[in-house]
Parts: C-alpha cells; sequence; structure tokens
C-alpha cells in the first residue's frame, strides 16, 4: 500500500473502477498546489463484496451502505490509521424513480 509523503495521509482508493480511478487522478492534479494532496500519487484496493446484495429504498441511503461495506471489507487489508486516507465510494443514478 501506499506511504504517506511529508506527513501527508497515503491515499489508498476503495474501488475497482477504473472510472473512480481517473476521477482521483484528475482531482489531486486540479487541486490547488497549496493543498497536501495536490500531485499526491494512491494505490488501489479492491474491496470483496457484492454490491448488488446491499439495497435500500432510498439511494441515497444505499450508495452510502455500499461505500461503508467497502470500507468494513477492506479495513482487514488496508492499515486505516492516521497513515492513511481510504476513499470508499459508490453512487447511483435516479431518474423518475427509476434506479441506474
Amino acid at each position: 500500500m501506499a506511504q504517506g509523503r511529508d506527513g501527508v495521509p497515503a491515499l489508498v482508493l476503495g474501488s475497482s473502477s477504473k472510472y473512480r480511478r481517473a476521477i482521483l487522478s484528475r482531482a489531486l492534479a486540479e487541486c490547488p498546489a497549496s493543498h497536501p494532496f495536490h500531485g499526491a500519487s494512491f494505490s488501489v484496493a479492491v474491496p470483496d463484496i457484492d454490491e448488488k446484495a446491499v439495497r435500500h429504498s432510498d439511494p441515497r441511503v444505499m450508495a452510502l451502505m455500499i461505500a461503508r461495506a467497502k470500507m468494513d471489507a477492506l479495513s482487514e487489508k488496508v492499515c486505516v490509521s492516521m497513515c492513511h486516507v481510504l476513499p470508499c465510494v459508490w453512487h447511483v443514478v435516479v431518474c423518475s424513480t427509476l434506479l441506474h
């Protein structure tokens, strides 16, 4: 896993998504030079969860539940401490009550 630099926690993306990897890369490159994560690198840890098994009637709650399940699944793989930041995200799109 990534090691922090200059007192900045290491970033470990908790997702297998190439899309989320690209978003995080772009965000790190575009954050202000004064920000501690500017230009930081990150590693990827793939959570072993069945996202389709996590459901809730409220899509916002479901997205948070899936993100939390990813974090829980990775907490044993990644030393989650003050030395690591573990972003685990999930998103949903709702259009006319249809969940995508």
